[in-house]
């Protein structure tokens, strides 16, 4: 279908440039006929007003050379009115035309020459029969007398001034030259007739030869320019039906472009209501790390309006004090590996409110790796926050009710099973029966069973944990640990160490138990080590044991136990990190404020 509209497009320009193309071929022979007729008339007369010109100068140096040698020696002989009067006396005629015409003989195209005085009269002529003769209406001979030369081209069946003059059948050019005395009064003027009959004959034949030769190569160049705008025309016209399928093409891009666009502003459109509607809070921040844009749901998490926040306020100035530093590491660490996932801060709200919160972020980098802005994502985990506390709360009420339990109930009938074995015992004794020794392997058993109840609920309910009562309990633990489970468990401790936060020991106790039991359960350790230390202003718990190495990946179903110990550690500002030994095995450690970091 393509194709068939391009060979129709192609088909109605070419005949269209075929059209106008005749059309410019017609017109151009016209102009060309015209230009070319236009440039012989213009080059005659070029021609010819180069002839009189040429004349011209001839009478001028000759009209100048017959006054200062034949005309001169004349001026002065008669006075009118007391001023010199140019004259030749009869006597003289005949004298004066020897000598002109002696004179004038090398130049063989002037055919005739009258000398006028200011009357004026012809004083002398090559003519004889117009001597003495008065001119009195010839205006070109009175433009002289008054001082300016003239000159004009007569034809041969006009060249007469006198009406007893004597007919010349030549083409001359008739010049009138003034004659001024020695002191530049004019008295007279030369009348000068120059033959140019041969030159506007020779000038006719270049003029022919110069035309012929222009119109030749005129017609050549143009008939060359015709072959060439003919080729040319079919170029166009095939380029013509290229762009107009091009065109056609781009008209249709040009829509899907619109519609592109069109698209592309839906989307924009939904993403700025999805920015702003959503519930969960939004907000990018520039190079600068000013706040360029955040959405209604974070601005309700601090209770900011818009216009204190954006290009006013760095997201660090919205959490706690404390934080900032995690923040810059945070803020290095996004823009080297481009994102950062599921960080723990806690924003205070205008009013002094603390809101837990959960950043994820990444960074805008463009062609050339420059920074732009960050995107960032904020999840408000306050009421999931306050649920974990409470689900650890239950969870340890429920522990120390067991652990009672396993004291008080458990515990004091395996109490009375002990007496009663005792007592059997020393009856079956007394009366020297061998049953006696299996008495005595009950109680042994049920004293060991005693002992291991004791060890449970010591470990599910040590104590109230107050100050210096962690370092107890831990002490309690690593001495349970290694008597349940056969294995060896140590504790080490910094005596520096004091801690008079309930909260905090509770949270670290557990941990420590959490740690030991999946070791034990999990690992299959042998050897356990508990650590407690300050540093730095920082306060470590480590549990470091000699089991299967810590899984990189850990599966959903099972990760409670560690999800629980992250809550706690979250609980007590702190934090939770396991990894793999150097030599094997698995490290715990849960950094959190020391006790004079938190005063």
């Amino acid at each position: 279908m393509v194709l068939i509209e391009q060979s129709h497009i192609a088909a109605n320009s070419r005949d269209s440039g075929y059209k106008l193309f005749r059309c410019f071929y017609l017109f151009s022979t016209f102009s060309l006929i015209v230009i070319l007729v236009v440039a012989g008339l213009g080059l005659r007369l070029i021609l010819r007003k180069l002839i009189e010109i040429e004349a011209e100068r001839d009478a001028i140096r000759v009209s100048t050379a017959i006054r200062d040698h034949e005309i001169y020696p004349y001026i002065g002989e008669r006075y009118i009115k007391n001023e010199l009067f140019l004259t030749i006396p009869p006597t003289k005629q005949s004298e004066v035309d020897r000598h002109m015409r002696s004179f004038i003989a090398p130049f063989g195209n002037i055919v005739k020459i009258k000398i006028f005085n200011t009357e004026p009269r012809v004083i002398y002529s090559t003519d004889p029969n117009i001597i003495d003769d008065l001119d009195p209406n010839n205006a070109s001979l009175l433009i002289a007398l008054a001082g300016e030369p003239i000159s004009k081209h007569e034809h041969k069946d006009e060249v007469w001034d006198l009406d007893d003059e004597e007919r010349i059948n030549v083409e001359i050019v008739e010049t009138y030259i003034p004659i001024h005395d020695t002191d530049g009064k004019i008295i007279g003027s030369f009348e000068i007739y120059n033959d140019i009959t041969r030159n506007l004959a020779m000038a006719d034949k270049i003029l022919v030869r110069s035309w012929g030769t222009l119109a030749v190569t005129v017609l050549g160049v143009f008939a060359a320019l015709m072959l060439v705008l003919r080729r040319a025309t079919k170029a166009v016209n095939f380029a013509t039906a290229e762009l107009m399928a091009t065109n056609e093409r781009l008209q249709q891009e040009v829509a899907e472009h619109k519609q592109t666009a069109q698209s592309l502003r839906e989307t924009q459109e939904r993403f700025r209501d999805f920015f702003k509607n959503a519930p969960v809070g939004f907000h990018i921040i520039g190079s600068d790390r000013k706040i360029m844009d955040i959405n209604d749901a974070e601005l309700e998490m601090i209770g900011y309006t818009k216009d204190e926040i954006v290009g006013k306020k760095t997201w660090a100035d919205l959490i706690l004090p404390e934080q900032k530093t995690d923040f810059e590491g945070h803020w290095s660490d996004m823009i080297a590996k481009g994102q950062v996932r599921s960080l723990k801060y806690t924003l205070v709200h205008k009013d002094g409110r603390h809101i837990d919160v959960l950043l994820n972020a990444s960074a805008r980098f463009d062609e050339e790796g420059h920074f732009i802005n960050t995107r960032g994502s904020v999840l408000n985990i306050t009421e999931r926050r306050r649920l974990e506390r409470e689900f650890l709360n239950i969870t340890e009420r429920e522990r120390r009710k067991i652990g009672l339990e396993l004291h008080d109930s458990i515990g004091q009938r395996l109490t009375g099973v002990k007496f009663m074995a005792d007592v059997l015992e020393q009856q079956l004794s007394d009366k020297s029966l061998e049953e006696a020794s299996y008495a005595a392997k009950i109680m042994a058993v049920v004293t060991e069973a005693m002992e291991q109840t004791r060890g449970l609920a010591k470990a599910l309910h040590p104590f109230d944990l107050g100050e210096n009562d962690l370092i107890l309990a831990l002490e309690e633990l690593a001495a349970t640990t290694k008597s349940l489970f056969d294995i060896s468990c140590t504790f080490v401790c910094d005596k520096t160490i004091a801690n008079d936060d309930i909260l905090v020991a509770t949270n670290l106790y557990c941990i420590a138990r959490e740690a030991i039991t999946n070791a034990v359960r999990h690992g299959k350790a042998k050897n356990v080590r508990i650590e407690l230390a300050d540093k730095g202003g920082k306060s470590i718990l480590t549990v470091k044991n000699d089991g299967l190495d810590f899984p990189e990946v850990q599966a959903e179903e099972k990760g409670m136990g560690l999800k629980i110990m992250n809550y706690r550690a979250e609980m007590i500002d702190g934090a939770l990190d396991i990894h793999r030994g150097s030599n094997g095995g698995t490290i715990l450690t849960c950094v959190f404020p020391s006790k004079e970091s938190r005063q």
